[in-house]
């Protein structure tokens, strides 16, 4: 056992790659959080059995099923975040040497099947005062995930995980931190292909070309992903889930707050004529140089964006503001989306 600061403050959140689905493994990087609602849920079934009495017995209940899950909050930072991203989107992507100790990730969507995550969190006790106590979690995986960044901010990823269970019993692994570079709103960039340009698919590879960044100034972006995960797969004689396969579309939308500078950046693709056409996305976080004159930077590419509401209207004085809302669908040619990872990382 460790002894750190009785509070919130000493807490952490551990990850690691499972080599079986629903099988623990100690934690090998640790993120730093904002805040996590990880927890135990039980499934109880009660009697409704008619007994001449007026509430419902203790003797006829049954425990009959457990599940955990929970969201994590983090800053999105230039190191260790290829493993998420690949259980984000279900990516098998390998780090590729680029120069000067710089290794390239392209995490592209594929199946999570067989994919999954231990999670340990070390919660300090106040008896002691400050031993930590583990919650461990194996068979994790990711339901949905959120990036996003606002003026003046730090950029941040949410994500919602469904566990197998929660064990107490586990030992806890200290955490080894990694000095990683936060990336903010003025590190971030957005182009498009409305005013033209082009999107191309080679070797699995998606990239984009000739895109311009629109006129408008943007606020605030937001990229969010559903993965349609099966989360209630018990078979009979059994407390604990299988393991969790895709048995619906994925889902990805998201937002754009930008100034309402013109007709082109969005509403000419939201409302063409009566009709509906869609454009290129690009965003990226671009970090400090990290090897030789290579950034690292988190890009996110996006081929098929279909506006769903782009509302211009009078809110008072100021200067117009237009919060879009977007839908990102599969063009039948390119990756529906592409995450791009430049770091340090030797390793997913």
């Amino acid at each position: 056992m460790t002894t750190t600061i009785p509070s919130g403050l000493g807490a952490t959140v551990g990850f690691i790659k499972e080599a079986a689905v629903g099988t623990y493994l100690a934690p090998t990087r640790w993120p730093q959080f904002d805040k996590e609602t990880l927890s135990l849920k039980k499934t109880i079934a009660q009697s409704q059995g008619i007994h001449q009495g007026l509430y419902e017995q203790g003797g006829r209940r049954a425990y009959v099923a457990y599940t955990a899950d929970g969201q994590i909050d983090m800053d999105l930072v230039d190191q260790q975040m290829g493993l998420i991203f690949a259980q984000c989107i279900g990516s098998t992507a390998a780090a590729v040497s680029q120069s000067s100790g710089v290794y390239l990730q392209k995490h592209i969507p594929g199946d999570t099947a067989g994919l999954s995550m231990t999670i340990q969190k070390g919660i300090p006790e106040t008896a002691g005062p400050g031993t930590i106590q583990t919650f461990s979690y194996a068979g994790c995986k990711i339901t949905d995930w959120t990036v996003s960044v606002q003026r003046d901010g730090l950029a941040k990823l949410s994500l919602n995980n469904d566990a197998m269970n929660e064990d107490t019993s586990q030992s806890y692994a200290a955490p080894s931190f990694v000095a990683a570079n936060v990336l903010s709103f003025n590190e971030g960039a957005v182009v498009t292909t409305q005013a033209g340009g082009s999107v191309q698919t080679s070797a699995s590879v998606t990239t984009i070309t000739g895109s311009a960044a629109p006129t408008a100034l943007i606020s605030a972006i937001t990229i969010k992903g559903q993965n349609g995960l099966d989360t209630k797969r018990y078979t009979i004689g059994t407390m604990k889930k299988a393991e969790q396969f895709s048995n619906a579309f994925r889902k990805m939308t998201g937002t754009i707050d930008m100034e309402f500078a013109n007709l082109t950046d969005y509403y000419a693709t939201f409302n063409n004529a009566g009709a509906e056409s869609t454009y290129a996305l690009q965003f990226t976080l671009t970090g400090p140089v990290i090897g030789g004159a290579l950034h690292s930077y988190a890009k996110f590419i996006i081929p098929a964006v279909y506006f769903d509401a782009a509302p211009v209207v009078t809110e008072g004085p100021g200067v117009y503001n237009v919060k879009t809302t977007y839908t990102i669908l599969d063009d039948g040619k390119n990756n529906p989306i592409e995450i791009d990872y430049q770091s340090l990382d030797t390793a997913v």
